[in-house]
């Protein structure tokens, strides 16, 4: 059982196949329905689908299954924790949400005393503001982050940034990150289908690079 296995949910998850991916779990596919892996899961997919308030007894879990006082530990560093915290507070236990958010402060502090620099620090950062109603502070740390190579836009649409959504820097973010992400896809697709870099024995499928213009990309 390995975060590796988890990931094949994910595409899933995001094109929003949130029951086949609950009952994939919950049949045990993952392993013992106590795992770690089986819990955090099905706290995602719970999580990301708005129901939230399901989503909170295995985040509780997942707390249980670390050493007390430690962030709940997954690929995703410091972000199910946050999630915890989130929904804690909607479930109307605000100290238990401070507890959570204390948890990832005192953990994300000791990293950057050590000199640790990363996306998903930034990432933790950005969210610890959000929760805090710091949405200017939020804003930079995530702009931050996608400067050190965050391209995940799922962020975006987390229920940790509800608050400032429709905050004008907020929005333009997202549109910087679309951007971004436009010219990468680009570039991915010129490689591929005009200068494929890897063996001649291996072909992009035609739809691919169906439509595809051999242009100078920035």
């Amino acid at each position: 059982e390995t975060g590796n296995e988890v990931m094949v949910y994910f595409v899933d998850i995001f094109e929003g196949k949130y029951e086949e991916s609950l009952q994939a779990a919950r049949e045990g596919i993952l392993g013992p329905p106590d795992s770690f892996y089986a819990n955090w899961i099905q706290a995602i997919i719970l999580y990301y689908s708005g129901r939230i308030d399901e989503a909170l007894p295995f985040y509780e879990r997942l707390l249980e299954l670390v050493p007390e006082g430690r962030p709940i530990s997954s690929e995703f560093g410091h972000v199910d924790t946050l999630h915890l915290a989130l929904a804690r507070r909607k479930a109307g236990d605000e100290q238990g949400a401070n507890d959570a958010l204390q948890i990832v402060k005192q953990d994300h502090a000791a990293l950057r005393a050590i000199g640790s620099v990363s996306h998903m620090e930034d990432v933790a950062e950005s969210m610890i503001a959000a929760l805090e109603h710091h949405p200017d502070k939020a804003v930079t740390a995530l702009k931050s982050a996608m400067q050190r190579g965050l391209r995940d836009k799922s962020y975006f649409v987390d229920p940790v940034f509800e608050e400032i959504w429709d905050e004008p820097r907020f929005i333009a973010l997202q549109q910087e990150m679309d951007a971004i992400l436009a010219i990468e896809q680009a570039r991915i697709l010129q490689l591929i289908c005009f200068n494929n870099p890897v063996p001649h024995d291996w072909l992009p499928l035609p739809e691919t690079c169906e439509g595809v213009l051999e242009q100078v990309v920035p």
